[in-house]
């Protein structure tokens, strides 16, 4: 499988009892892996420490991970694809039909792309609700993770749509699904 990210679910948006790491993986080249219960995805949760207190350290992937396409004189090359961010805990801010209808396209494409991907919140279903009851989304991301102003190509594959990791009620279990 492919590692495509870890996440840390802490205090304030996630009340969970002790700090932990939500592990994401994905198989690259499978045709069910938008299923959650396929078996071609993966979200491995443990405690920030283990049981001796000693905090747990981040994946350094030696097999294959996440890469970001870029293209050098004419040619497309790929790199490993490491993005960060800090959390900002504050609500997105509704907007009317009737705003968006008046910004420039550049404009649009940057609201639509900042409302695919998101730490927690709710999440922004391309298709019909999947979350189970009582389970809460950790992270919503498109194929074409937007940074910076633009989007950047990587070699995972959700069918040009969005990925949603989904934890349970208690933070011990995850799920990974998409749709397009």
């Amino acid at each position: 499988m492919l590692f495509i990210g870890q996440v840390v679910l802490n205090s304030p948006l996630f009340p969970v009892d002790e700090p932990r790491i939500a592990y994401l993986f994905i198989s690259a080249d499978s045709d069910s892996s938008w299923d959650p219960n396929s078996g071609e995805n993966a979200v491995i949760i443990q405690k920030m420490e283990d049981k001796e207190g000693r905090t747990r350290p981040t994946i350094g992937a030696t097999g294959p991970r996440l890469e970001e396409t870029y293209w050098e004189r004419g040619v497309a090359k790929s790199r490993p694809l490491e993005l960060s961010a800090e959390v900002v805990v504050e609500p997105m801010r509704r907007v009317l039909e009737s705003e968006i209808a008046q910004w420039d396209e550049q404009r649009r494409i940057e609201y639509f792309a900042e409302r695919g991907q998101a730490i927690g919140g709710e999440p922004h279903w391309i298709q019909a609700d999947e979350c189970p009851e009582g389970w809460r989304l950790l992270l919503q991301m498109s194929d074409y993770p937007w940074v910076d102003g633009e989007a950047l190509e990587t070699n995972w594959n959700f069918g040009t749509g969005s990925c949603y990791v989904l934890v349970s009620p208690d933070f011990s279990k995850g799920i990974l699904l998409w749709q397009c």
